[in-house]
């Protein structure tokens, strides 16, 4: 069963900044599914039931950049918001071109 506020998808290779976002969610009534990179991330949404993705940019394995597009390719029209501890403004607007709703740093 998805929470009133909808299934998020959390996506940081920081396990505590993960679950720090994953608690305020679970405040709204959100339900959440973590993931510590952009690849797992991917498998996470082919599981199903995704409304929603806040990711991290900088992460090994594949990065934000590279989750958002992918995820968009394969058809997600859900809102993305993407958390950073920076980022140039020309990827800032890479993402934006993407829908992404917000790039927060």
């Amino acid at each position: 069963m998805t929470g009133r506020a909808g299934k998020f998808l959390v996506v940081d290779d920081e396990p505590w900044a993960r679950a720090l976002v994953c608690e305020a969610l679970a405040v709204m009534g959100a339900e959440t599914v973590q993931a510590g990179n952009g690849a797992e991330a991917l498998e996470k949404w082919e599981a199903g039931g995704i409304t929603a993705v806040l990711t991290d940019h900088h992460m090994p394995v594949a990065d934000g950049l590279t989750l958002v597009w992918s995820l968009r390719r394969r058809g997600f029209a859900g809102p993305v918001w993407v958390l950073s501890g920076g980022m140039s403004a020309e990827l800032a607007e890479a993402y934006r071109a993407l829908g992404v709703e917000a790039v927060l740093t």
